[in-house]
């Protein structure tokens, strides 16, 4: 069992790869490739977590960061739908991680779905 730093550690470096310097100069909206460089190492650290122990809390963790990730760049999405239907079909349990694989999308479809109402109107 990896102790407190061990786990810390992905998530340090993906803020680190996040504000590497090439953005404030290069960009002229630095924060978007930032944020979605975060996302995606977000929705990997999540998947991650929950292809290693496969629970429904960290179903919900995936499906929601995959969410906030989609908000800023819709391209992610195969990559979400990659790695549920990998998670499945790797999975032993695979009713516990269909279950899994339906929370983590419900949650991302409730993360998205006001930007869409919003869209439609």
């Amino acid at each position: 069992m990896p102790n407190g730093s061990q786990r810390a550690l992905p998530l340090a470096a993906v803020l680190i790869a996040t504000v590497v310097p090439e953005h404030f100069v290069a960009l002229t909206r630095p924060w978007y490739w930032g944020l979605q460089k975060l996302g995606v190492a977000l929705m990997l650290v999540f998947a991650l977590r929950w292809h290693r122990s496969p629970s429904l809390r960290g179903a919900l963790g995936f499906g929601v960061a995959s969410g906030a990730t989609l908000l800023v760049n819709s391209v992610p999405l195969l990559l979400f739908l990659a790695l549920l239907v990998q998670s499945v079909a790797r999975s032993k349990e695979r009713r516990r991680a269909a279950v899994g694989a339906a929370a983590a999308l419900l949650a991302c479809g409730a993360m998205l779905l006001p930007w869409v109402a919003r869209n439609y109107q």
